[in-house]
């Protein structure tokens, strides 16, 4: 899941307007509130084309590509042409017509137009365009769309970032991943993405403190009932600290806020272990 546009930013006093609140509800994994409230906003604002955006993206997390397919269309008219197109790649993965949704987009990244570009649009797609590339095992070609979205003018969110440590992951990168992250990293999903390549490289040792703080973590989240981290929750005690009840738990809740393709895969994952 690539979000557009990072954190949401803390509001003072005023009261939110159900943009701000979409936003909100979005970086809570709130994806139902954040499309209920989107809709309403667009009532009002039909040529918000950033707002068509979200409620694109909002949609494919929860793979209703009607909606998405929709909110890409309404938005085309209103945003940079390569938005648009990011958007429709978006859709592409949750649809898996990946090819489709992939050669118009790259086709439009090596243009002249946007060949040396790097603001937020630019880099957006960039990052759409890896994970499509990635689903076609197109290896070299997300390598090098990965890293022009890390390179963006914008700082990269956090999703773009996890994406390109799960390419390195599956391609067997592990001290790359070291190399691109920190022993003291402030998010848990990089976090955790660090101490996945540890345990593949034979050195879980070194990583102990991370792996308790994870563990501590996550049997936290729950404990309490609270499954906002629940893809990462469900890697951990499948890749980390083998937990089967506690990967299945949340493996299946996890598809209440998110049904990627990865997401139904890690499900499987969870129930194929024995």
């Amino acid at each position: 899941m690539l979000l557009l546009f990072g954190p949401v930013e803390v509001w003072g006093a005023e009261p939110l307007s159900l943009s701000q609140t979409a936003r909100q509800a979005e970086a809570e994994h709130r994806f139902a509130d954040a499309a209920r409230d989107l809709r309403l906003w667009l009532r009002q604002h039909p040529t918000d084309g950033p707002a068509w955006l979200r409620l694109a993206s909002v949609a494919a997390v929860r793979a209703d590509v009607v909606t998405a397919t929709a909110a890409c269309a309404n938005a085309a008219p209103f945003v940079d042409p390569i938005a648009a197109l990011a958007c429709r790649g978006r859709v592409g993965l949750v649809s898996l017509e990946y090819e489709r949704a992939y050669a118009p987009l790259v086709a439009a990244l090596g243009h002249q137009r946007y060949a040396h570009r790097n603001d937020i649009w630019t880099t957006w797609a960039c990052g759409v365009a890896a994970e499509l590339a990635v689903a076609q095992g197109l290896d070299d070609a997300a390598d090098r769309l990965f890293q022009r979205a890390l390179r963006g003018a914008a700082a990269p969110t956090p999703q773009i970032e996890a994406a390109w440590l799960d390419h390195l992951l599956a391609t067997g990168r592990y001290r790359q991943v070291l190399a691109a992250t920190s022993a003291r990293e402030p998010l848990d999903m990089l976090q955790l993405r660090r101490m996945i390549a540890l345990q593949r490289l034979g050195m879980a040792q070194e990583g102990a403190s991370l792996r308790a703080y994870l563990h501590w973590q996550y049997q936290s989240e729950l404990e309490r009932g609270e499954f906002l981290h629940a893809r990462e929750i469900a890697r951990f005690y499948l890749d980390v600290l083998p937990d089967t009840e506690r990967a299945r738990l949340a493996a299946e809740n996890n598809l209440d806020y998110q049904r990627e393709a990865q997401d139904y895969a890690l499900y499987h994952r969870a129930f194929a272990v024995p």
